[in-house]
């Protein structure tokens, strides 16, 4: 049964550390968030980079007791419930799940009037009885979350959640029963709400719901209706690129998936996103072959959004992707040229040289390849040099990781993810490089301690990202795993 990566990251999304980090940035006194920021620097000395499961009970008792000052000096302060989220953390981990349970009861006393923070502490105490492998309790405990926040973030998701969660288990008899109730709760959502602007968001969840269970055709049926009644809509205008996607890879129709935008862009010629529309109708003549339609759209897009850096660079280097396809290297050259003359500081103007390399390779060519990788990381090498925290340094580093990588330079390509997750550990491509890192311990070297190691580092950091669940099931995969000497 095939479910969309935005289904299956659900499940992780409802994690601990996601509704922790949900409540990050909330307005409180500067005495409470100085608690809770010193709080998280002593509890970080003390885990010393190691994953909170290898803490030993006087660490805990350490950590909680930071955390506690907060919570009892200002019990009704948001900053002071993401504490409680971290303190009944650490007693699921030493397997208090009473104490745990007790600490989100407090949060959903003192906070009952915020449905966000009291449904995340409800899903909490579901996920607890989860822990225990209690499934009719864990159903119960996320059944109030539904009754009692119904319209709340996790509220709306906890119907295929519960689903989700019974086909985990291979209950399917179960699960079949709870995509039923569901579909109908949805839809009964669907009808109360008709005639306002959350009703588009109601049939959403009615659709995803439908993905669960592979049926994509209901899904698709929804979504085109979402953009047909809401083309100026945030919603609307999301689902449509959603709707291709699923055309494109999950239905396998090409033709319905480029007939899509083309009917938006035909329907909605003032649209806000009419320029990423019509970059998708290129993207797709290019995967269909049409490459002259295909740049044809690509220089009307340069020519119509001159301002837009982004969008003008990649059409660019979708037209060399064009060339490329047709086995004209001078034409992909030309605008490989065009790009770094017109946006010299751009990410894909920085991109090039790898992109030249990896082409000889491409096309067996061991000698100019090699060189060609070679000249892109010196590259890559000056400009870190010229400015290590400038903006360009940590693409640099991404690219001199991608080099090595191509290369199946291992050992090289760990050492430059590593100094990108260390130097850098804000970037966006952070998370990412750790992820790949561990991937590669655990597939190219064989390690799999380092591997281990570096995916629980990766879910501490980055908790809610959206390949915490994929580390999670790596972790499960690896346990019982001998650990490489």
């Amino acid at each position: 049964m095939k479910k969309s990566h935005t289904l299956c990251a659900m499940r992780y999304m409802l994690s601990f550390f996601v509704l922790a980090a949900s409540l990050s940035g909330c307005g409180s006194q500067y005495s409470a968030e100085r608690l809770y920021w010193q709080a998280n620097q002593a509890a970080k000395d003390i885990a010393k980079g190691q994953p909170l499961d290898k803490l030993n009970d006087q660490d805990y008792e350490k950590i909680i007791f930071g955390y506690r000052r907060l919570t009892e000096r200002f019990p009704l302060e948001s900053i002071s419930a993401q504490s409680q989220f971290i303190v009944t953390q650490v007693y699921v981990l030493r397997k208090q799940y009473r104490e745990a349970e007790e600490e989100m009861v407090k949060v959903i006393q003192n906070f009952s009037n915020n449905t966000e923070l009291a449904s995340q502490a409800q899903f909490m105490i579901g996920s607890i009885y989860e822990r225990q492998g209690k499934q009719k309790k864990a159903v119960q405990e996320y059944d109030k979350i539904s009754d009692l926040y119904p319209l709340s973030r996790i509220g709306l998701k906890m119907p295929v959640y519960i689903a989700e969660y019974y086909q985990r288990d291979k209950n399917e008899l179960e699960a079949a029963k709870a995509y039923e109730k569901a579909i109908k709760y949805y839809k009964g959502l669907v009808k109360e709400y008709s005639g306002t602007s959350f009703a588009a968001v109601l049939k959403d969840y009615l659709a995803l719901a439908y993905v669960s269970q592979g049926s994509w055709d209901k899904a698709v049926d929804i979504w085109q209706r979402i953009v047909d009644e809401n083309p100026q809509d945030q919603v609307g205008e999301g689902l449509l690129f959603t709707l291709g996607e699923t055309y494109l890879r999950q239905i396998k129709d090409l033709q319905k998936a480029i007939d899509t935008y083309e009917d938006f862009v035909s329907k909605n010629p003032n649209s806000k996103i009419i320029k990423h529309a019509k970059f998708q109708i290129g993207r797709l003549y290019l995967i269909k072959g049409d490459f002259s339609g295909a740049i044809k759209i690509f220089n009307e897009i340069i020519k119509n959004y001159p301002k837009e850096t982004k969008l003008c660079t990649d059409a660019k280097l979708a037209i060399a992707a064009c060339y490329e396809k047709q086995g004209d290297w001078e034409g992909v050259m030309r605008v490989y040229a065009e790009i770094k003359a017109a946006y010299p500081d751009t990410s894909a103007a920085l991109s090039i040289p790898l992109f030249i390399a990896q082409h000889y390779q491409k096309e067996n060519r061991p000698a100019e390849a090699e060189s060609a990788f070679k000249e892109a990381i010196l590259g890559y090498e000056k400009i870190i040099k010229r400015d290590p925290h400038g903006s360009l340094a940590p693409q640099a580093w991404d690219l001199i990781s991608l080099g090595y990588l191509s290369q199946q330079k291992w050992d090289k390509a760990v050492d430059s993810l590593q100094v990108l997750t260390e130097a850098y550990p804000e970037d966006i491509r952070a998370p990412k490089a750790m992820f790949t890192m561990a991937i590669i311990y655990r597939r190219q070297l064989r390690d799999t301690r380092k591997a281990k190691e570096t995916f629980e580092r990766f879910i501490q950091q980055y908790p809610g990202h959206e390949l915490a669940g994929l580390a999670k099931s790596e972790i499960e995969s690896l346990q019982g795993s001998p650990a490489s000497s």
